[in-house]
């Protein structure tokens, strides 16, 4: 909690001085201006959006019959992966299968190596072509860097390529110092989707720790968000800040350290 109630820089037996002063003598009022501050919570936007029993099927794409400009004209056949959101793209660029194609393609994970099958459903036409196709592997992301290696086996049992699939983290702070405050952003913080977000601050000498806390129990989905808070009238100094989060006390979620930064505030000559 923000317990500088003096007004002064520091939380220090000084400030539980001033309380009980406050409280039982009559004393001067609280002033706790001097730590104020003030959050900002960005809305879900996107991720696990469903309950982990009922999991999202895979799904394939494809082009039509390409002419013979298509893709630069480069008739080339490869493949390559991307992640979308949380969801794995698989991408077979120039496969040359017959003309009346009804593209599908299932899926084996053994641990962090995935192997894409393709198949074709449809009627077999007397003519080949040249086509552009994706499959879909929804809700590959773990929430944990990680990388995956993807194999990509064609209607004919060849193997039509490989590609590593790398997933960094993607939770990160940044600060931003205007005038004498701090502007601390957590991008994309992964949490419950039913979450109550409060800010607590603690400040010890140059040390300030900002922690992240969701006060209400879990729903069955996740999400992530963009969160920002703001500590104001920061005294001018070199300081030491550290975010952690996301803490869920009550279901015992994640409580890490997200980032550590050093900031200058105010004259850098002081």
């Amino acid at each position: 909690m923000v317990a500088d109630l003096d007004g002064q820089p520091g939380i220090n037996v000084a400030d539980l001085t001033y309380l009980v002063t406050f409280l039982f003598t009559g004393g001067s009022p609280l002033d706790c201006s001097h730590w104020s501050h003030s959050e900002e919570f960005g809305d879900c936007f996107g991720g696990d959006m469903k309950s982990p029993d009922e999991p999202s099927a895979p799904f394939s794409l494809s082009s039509e019959c390409l002419d013979e400009n298509a893709n630069n004209g480069d008739s080339t056949e490869y493949m390559w992966v991307e992640l979308i959101g949380n969801d794995l793209h698989v991408h077979h660029i120039n496969a040359y299968y017959q003309c009346c194609l009804e593209y599908a393609v299932t899926f084996d994970i053994n641990g962090y190596e995935i192997t894409a099958c393709e198949t074709d459903t449809g009627d077999l036409c007397d003519c080949l072509c040249y086509f552009n196709l994706e499959s879909v592997l929804p809700d590959i992301y773990i929430g944990i860097p990680c990388e995956f290696i993807v194999t990509l086996i064609g209607i004919y049992g060849d193997t039509v390529g490989v590609d590593t699939l790398v997933i960094e983290d993607s939770t990160y702070m940044y600060i931003d110092v205007i005038g004498n405050d701090l502007h601390i952003h957590h991008m994309n913080a992964y949490a419950n989707c039913c979450p109550e977000f409060y800010v607590d601050y603690n400040i010890e000498g140059s040390n300030i720790t900002v922690t992240e806390i969701d006060s209400l129990s879990e729903c069955y989905c996740m999400c992530y968000y963009n969160i920002a808070t703001t500590l104001y009238d920061i005294s001018d100094g070199e300081w030491i800040v550290a975010l952690i989060g996301v803490c869920n006390h009550t279901w015992g979620g994640p409580c890490d350290t997200v980032g550590v930064d050093t900031v200058i505030v105010g004259d850098h000559d002081w």
